[in-house]
């Protein structure tokens, strides 16, 4: 009789059940109509996991989703950048097409953020191929921070045929960070050619990360035609770079110290020598005047130091 009665009755998880059955029916009626492109393999899936962080690239996903208008999907699409994790990389390729300008600059950031990967370096290279416009300009520096080699070859490209002098910079500005030493020749030329002291900067830096010491004549006579100090440091530091760790030049610049001390005879027994070193301290011995400024005194000491 309890028998009966209690199969008369539903059971507390019976509801529970029975929706379990309804969801994994529609899940696969949906399945069936799906396409798949490729196969993804066990470690494209694992490294959705292995890079930043998954959990708060998930709740920035949901944020992103729930985004309404264009201020909450300039944040939202930010912050996909800041969990640096491939779980986000649909959505923020999906965002290069929105129809507001300011989500489509922060998703191509946001990208950047990003470990490398073909199909964000294919995205990022189809907004720089679209025409010479703010958003190419921003492509091209976010493939140089991403890191992917196979980038380099449209980069060159661009670099060579841009008629925009500032997608050209950009372009060389990224080869530098991409580490091309094939291309040190066109970013030399480009150097040559540019009259504007900015784009010049661009150019000399990327040459600097690239130890071409034949850039050395050309952005010492960039650095003495200018008096802005920030381009003075940027060309300063292109020039460090070639001699020695860049940190080193970076701490001493950021303490701002002007005393000189030993700097000129212990200059004056390295520029005797012969190498990249050598024809540096010799430069810094002929600029040192007076009253130094401070990114010549942070780069005498980093000749010194070596």
């Amino acid at each position: 009789m309890q028998w009966a009665e209690n199969a008369g009755m539903a059971s507390p998880y019976s509801l529970l059940f029975g929706l379990s059955l309804l969801l994994l029916g529609a899940g696969a009626a949906v399945s069936r109509r799906l396409q798949v492109r490729e196969a993804t393999t066990f470690w494209q899936l694992a490294n959705l996991f292995m890079h930043g962080n998954p959990v708060k690239a998930l709740r920035f996903l949901i944020q992103f989703n729930w985004a309404g208008d264009e201020l909450a999907m300039m944040h939202a699409t930010e912050r996909l950048g800041e969990a640096h994790n491939l779980l986000t990389s649909q959505e923020l390729i999906a965002a290069l097409g929105d129809p507001a300008f300011n989500v489509r600059y922060e998703a191509i950031h946001a990208i950047a953020r990003l470990p490398a990967e073909p199909e964000l370096t294919r995205a990022l290279l189809e907004v720089m191929a679209t025409g010479e416009t703010e958003l190419s300009i921003a492509a091209a520096r976010a493939l140089g921070k991403m890191g992917d080699p196979a980038a380099v070859p449209a980069l060159r490209q661009t670099l060579a045929t841009a008629s925009s002098r500032m997608l050209a910079a950009n372009s060389g500005r990224a080869l530098g960070l991409l580490g091309d030493v094939e291309s040190i020749p066109a970013l030399l030329e480009r150097l040559e050619q540019e009259t504007n002291p900015h784009l010049q900067g661009a150019y000399a830096s990327a040459l600097g990360r690239l130890q071409a010491t034949a850039a050395l004549e050309p952005i010492w006579r960039v650095l003495d035609s200018t008096a802005e100090p920030t381009l003075r440091a940027e060309l300063a530091l292109a020039l460090a770079r070639m001699v020695g760790d860049e940190r080193y030049f970076l701490q001493q610049w950021r303490q701002g110290r002007r005393d000189v001390g030993q700097l000129r005879p212990l200059l004056a027994e390295i520029a005797t020598g012969e190498d990249v070193r050598a024809a540096i301290a010799r430069g810094c011995l002929a600029r040192l005047g007076e009253e130094p400024t401070a990114e010549l005194i942070a780069l005498s000491r980093q000749v010194v130091r070596g």
